[in-house]
């Protein structure tokens, strides 16, 4: 995602973020170059970008499994004290 950050005449500044088409899932990482480039759209990445990238997703999923298993944790007590 691009910002491109414009300053008017009374010195607002607004920060507009530019969204590109791809969403760079299929990348190549080229170890000799040390650079990352998306498979589809071809654009050279920032690899601290991209890993970045990567850990809030993954930070998004572990909370995802954390939220499922207390539910299914509380469904089972749920389901214990209505079987006694």
């Amino acid at each position: 995602m691009e910002k491109i950050i414009e300053i008017n005449s009374l010195n607002k500044i607004s920060v507009i973020k530019k969204k590109n088409s791809c969403n760079h899932r299929n990348i190549e990482i080229d170890e000799s170059k040390n650079c990352i480039t998306c498979d589809e759209c071809k654009q050279e990445l920032n690899p601290i970008w991209w890993l970045a990238r990567i850990a809030e997703q993954e930070q998004f999923y572990k909370w995802q499994v954390d939220l499922y298993e207390a539910k299914t944790k509380k469904i089972n007590e749920h389901v214990k004290r209505k079987m006694s």
